[in-house]
């Protein structure tokens, strides 16, 4: 797990450039003879297109994660921001993909993923505890944190007029934590797959703009606050973004999200802390059908 998360770093990168070069040109020949919308059609509602596939990249450039696992024998674990305490890069660049679909001009469904993993190499200047184990002063660790994200909503559009469209959303999000550390001259580690947690409820709103026949700026926010048995936990997700129908079938977009998770957990996986916020554009390509 540790040597090849630089590696996967530079691949993931790789893969999205690929990506949003290769596709807004898949069929474009075929595509731009009808593109934009029928003469003479004026639409009742606003609907870009019955539903749509994104495949895109998230540029993240800036990160704050703060993490505590704690021993269940009784120590407290050190409380850790893993940019700065164990030399975790604070940006990365990893796929994204979205779907969202429209039932009817009043409802839609939409889903997301996207996975980071990060890693890093510190030789730390203060005594560290996690669980059952301590890292000594002047120890060099290496360490990673992977996040993978999936979050599916439903939307309910209250308000639908030919060049706007305003909704209130409910959902679930998941999140899969998985945490290693590791000193580099010993065979001491700790490795927490924390897994998945359970799917957390949000609620949300979702505003979207048509500027001109082939622009339109979108945005939305979702949010939730749980405590139940277990787990404590918060979440914040604003996303902004501007979409242009280059094709009939083919859209290119730009935007802005940030992602702010933060969980309490005492359960047989884990008991501690997991704080984390990710800010960075998202450039994507839209397949429309």
């Amino acid at each position: 797990m540790f040597g090849k998360l630089t590696r996967r770093k530079a691949k993931n990168t790789s893969i999205c450039i690929k990506l949003l070069l290769f596709l807004p040109l898949l069929n474009a020949g075929s595509w731009a003879a009808d593109s934009g919308e029928p003469k003479g059609t004026e639409l009742k509602v606003f609907q870009p297109s019955k539903g749509q596939f994104r495949i895109g990249a998230f540029f993240i450039r800036h990160v704050n994660t703060k993490i505590r696992i704690n021993s269940r024998k009784g120590p407290i674990g050190t409380y850790l921001d893993t940019e700065s305490d164990l030399g975790m890069q604070n940006d990365n660049s990893v796929p994204r993909l979205n779907f969202a679909y429209n039932f009817t001009p009043k409802h839609r469904l939409d889903a997301g993923w996207f996975n980071i993993e990060r890693s890093g190499t510190k030789v730390i200047d203060k005594e560290i505890q996690l669980g059952d184990k301590t890292f000594p002063i002047n120890a060099e660790v290496e360490s990673y944190l992977n996040t993978e994200i999936f979050k599916v909503n439903y939307t309910y559009v209250f308000f639908n007029h030919p060049d706007a469209s305003m909704g209130f959303g409910v959902g679930l999000h998941l999140t899969d934590i998985g945490i290693g550390i590791k000193t580099t001259d010993t065979p001491q580690i700790i490795q927490e797959d924390v897994g998945g947690l359970a799917p957390l409820p949000l609620l949300g709103f979702a505003v979207t703009y048509r500027i001109n026949p082939k622009l339109f700026f979108g945005a939305r926010s979702d949010l939730f606050f749980l405590s139940y048995d277990k787990y404590k936990g918060s979440m914040t997700d604003i996303s902004l973004f501007f979409e242009f129908k280059a094709f009939k079938r083919v859209g290119i977009g730009l935007g802005w999200d940030m992602l702010s998770l933060s969980v309490e957990m005492d359960d047989d996986k884990l008991l501690g802390d997991f704080e984390n916020t990710y800010m960075g554009a998202l450039l994507y390509t839209a397949i429309y059908f």
